[in-house]
């Protein structure tokens, strides 16, 4: 068994279009193919409220629903872009919808928004919230490719109905990027990109994107509970089926899509890659030590062999957390006591604590470009991580 993970992690892989679609400077003027309402300007946002941009060009959710993003206007040059989590498919059991372990609309999420029920980073009120006032871009979560895929799929078996699947997460999360550049934030300093379980691939495989399109901000990438523990049988299995080599940031000469080799990629391989391109900005994960959800998906992958899958997963985690901070200067990681999975949404998220250090104030170092350390919870077993 080997712990790779590449965006390829607990799901991955997914292809991009030609260069006309790409946002803003990185691909030339992108040209949405009809039909095409324009999204609404900055200047058309109610202020501290959230609005559901549609974007129409192509956007779907994996079985044909409509897709939006929503956007909470706040401080012009501080913005979060937070990807959301809601799991993976790629086969017919997973992806059918009597078995499905992912979230195929974005109607709960919608509610959930617009309602205000988020807490966490959502807590407008809190002082101690790292993003108080910050303007906040959410992008929903219903394509099961963790926001990489570009492809439509016919998954068939044997006796039972077949079915199409929309994997179009990299197109959803490119229209948002391209309201972003070209009618949302033209100048922001700082940017946190972030996302829970599925949506933590989604942030840290959109970061260099985010980082190159504004190289004047300081943009901190935080992974929250998307560590990429996976089974060596899940790589052959899931990533033909989403196409995403072509999304990979082509300017990253080990990431160019045409020549990566993706069968020997892993998520401390992104997480490296990246971090050491753009090593004046910061590349961070967050995960519990017995994270139950990663876990499981661990075990949807097929994980057997010796041993515990929980424990087979903890040390893999622990040996990625490791690969990637002795080969990136600029990334860090808390790793907090339990099994709670994604904590950007939790109460709790104000009150984990580790090594004496706060996980709010550890956002605030990377956040000010303070001095960050590696917080771990006493059941880590430090032999791994020094």
């Amino acid at each position: 068994m080997r712990y790779p993970a590449l965006l390829l992690s607990l799901f991955v892989l997914a292809c991009a279009p030609d260069d006309s679609n790409l946002p803003g400077e990185l691909g030339g003027e992108p040209e949405p193919p009809p039909p095409y309402d324009p999204m609404p300007a900055w200047a058309d946002l109610e202020a501290e409220a959230w609005t559901e941009i549609n974007p129409g060009w192509n956007t779907l959710c994996s079985r044909g629903q409509p897709w939006g993003f929503f956007v909470r206007p706040g401080d012009p040059k501080k913005v979060v872009v937070e990807f959301q989590g809601g799991g993976a498919c790629w086969n017919f059991g997973t992806c059918s919808v009597a078995d499905a372990i992912f979230k195929d609309n974005i109607d709960d999420v919608r509610q959930a928004v617009m309602a205000g029920t988020f807490s966490g980073i959502y807590d407008q009120n809190n002082d101690d919230n790292p993003i108080k006032g910050w303007t906040h871009v959410f992008v929903p979560y219903c394509t099961g490719d963790i926001h990489w895929g570009e492809s439509e799929m016919l998954y068939e078996q044997e006796g039972v109905e077949s079915f199409n699947l929309h994997h179009k997460g990299a197109n959803n999360s490119r229209a948002m990027m391209y309201w972003l550049s070209q009618q949302g934030i033209v100048a922001p300093e700082k940017i946190f990109v972030t996302g829970c379980s599925a949506g933590s691939y989604g942030s840290v495989g959109w970061a260099p994107y985010l980082m190159q399109q504004y190289p004047a901000a300081k943009v901190v990438q935080m992974g929250d509970c998307g560590a990429g523990v996976i089974t060596d049988s899940f790589l052959s299995d899931s990533f033909p089926v989403w196409e995403a080599r072509k999304m990979l940031p082509e300017w990253i000469p080990a990431l160019h899509p045409d020549t990566v080799d993706l069968s020997n990629m892993a998520l401390y391989d992104l997480y490296r890659e990246i971090g050491n391109h753009h090593s004046d900005q910061r590349v961070s994960q967050y995960n519990t030590i017995y994270d139950s959800t990663q876990v499981t998906y661990f075990r949807y992958m097929g994980a057997g062999g010796d041993g515990d899958p929980r424990e087979n997963w903890r040390a893999g985690m622990l040996d990625s957390m490791k690969r990637i901070a002795d080969s990136t200067e600029n990334f860090r990681y808390f790793i907090a006591e339990g099994e709670d999975h994604c904590i950007l949404h939790r109460d709790s998220f104000y009150t984990v604590s580790e090594d004496g250090t706060s996980l709010v104030d550890w956002i605030n170092s990377m956040l000010d470009d303070d001095t960050v350390e590696n917080p771990s919870c006493e059941n880590c077993e430090p032999a791994l991580l020094e």
